[in-house]
């Protein structure tokens, strides 16, 4: 009899550690799922990763060209600054310049153009006056 209770007392065990063994199993094909997941979502980690390095040297090309664009236009303001605004400023300062040179020469034209009509006149008065003279003269002879 004892031996049939060590015989069912071996059964419960062997029983036992067949459904701990069952459970294992179970759980190990889960943590095996769990880390085919986790493989998964790395693969797809390390494209994301492969996407963003693209996507920095992206940046860094355009970066690259924003810097050019700055210095070019830094370049083109100094260029304005020194060079340009004070050439507009000759050009504007010389057409002002121009202008009342202009203005005083147009008085000044504009004073002989009065002196000339006087003399003119003055001088249609004495052709008139000697015309007359000289016909009195013919009418005298």
């Amino acid at each position: 009899m004892e031996n049939e209770k060590f015989q069912e007392l071996v059964l419960q065990q062997l029983y036992t550690v067949t459904e701990g063994q069952k459970q294992l199993v179970e759980r190990i094909e889960l943590i095996e799922k769990g880390q085919a997941r986790l493989e998964n979502r790395l693969d797809t980690l390390d494209t994301l990763e492969n996407r963003l390095d693209t996507i920095e040297n992206r940046l860094d090309t355009i970066e690259n060209r924003l810097d050019v664009l700055e210095n070019g236009q830094t370049r083109i303001e100094l260029r304005l600054e020194n060079e340009i605004i004070p050439k507009i400023t000759a050009l504007f300062d010389g057409y002002q310049l121009r202008g009342d040179q202009i203005e005083n020469l147009k008085l000044y034209l504009d004073g002989r153009l009065e002196a000339i009509a006087l003399d003119i006149n003055y001088l249609i008065g004495r052709v008139v006056r000697h015309d007359t003279a000289i016909l009195e003269l013919k009418r005298i002879k």
